[in-house]
């Protein structure tokens, strides 16, 4: 695995995401969140947002832990922050689907509508359109 750190703006590579350090370091995260030991897990947070140099994989992981301990509030947040950056992409999607099965709001629309609107990708068009129909 090439250790070198990416551009801040710069999106890990498949590569990167899929190395058994990265799945290894990231499920200690989801498993630190789901079991609501966010202080111990703040350091792996820390070292894989520098390794990967993106702090936005980092949050949806955190997101995606904390709801599967039954709080929706970390994705809610970051589903918030990026209502107006405009972006059209899985990442946002997966903020939505988190939102969405939360149950909580409606900012889950934004990003799918936005998706549904705006992008040629099918997966993206078709993760949008199940997120649409999830009950």
């Amino acid at each position: 695995m090439n250790n070198a750190f990416l551009h801040p703006h710069q999106r890990p590579s498949l590569e990167q995401l899929q190395s058994p350090e990265f799945r290894n370091l990231a499920a200690c995260l989801m498993l630190g969140c789901q079991f609501d030991i966010a202080e111990e897990t703040a350091p792996i947070a820390a070292v894989l947002e520098h390794w990967l140099g993106d702090a936005r994989t980092v949050k949806m992981l955190v997101a995606i832990g904390a709801l599967l301990n039954g709080d929706p509030s970390v994705a809610q947040a970051e589903l918030v922050r990026e209502r107006n950056s405009g972006q059209a992409d899985a990442g946002a999607l997966v903020l939505a689907m988190a939102d969405k099965l939360a149950g909580n709001s409606d900012d889950w629309k934004t990003p799918v509508e936005r998706v549904l609107a705006t992008s040629v990708d099918p997966a993206l068009r078709s993760m949008a359109y199940q997120i649409q129909m999830l009950d």
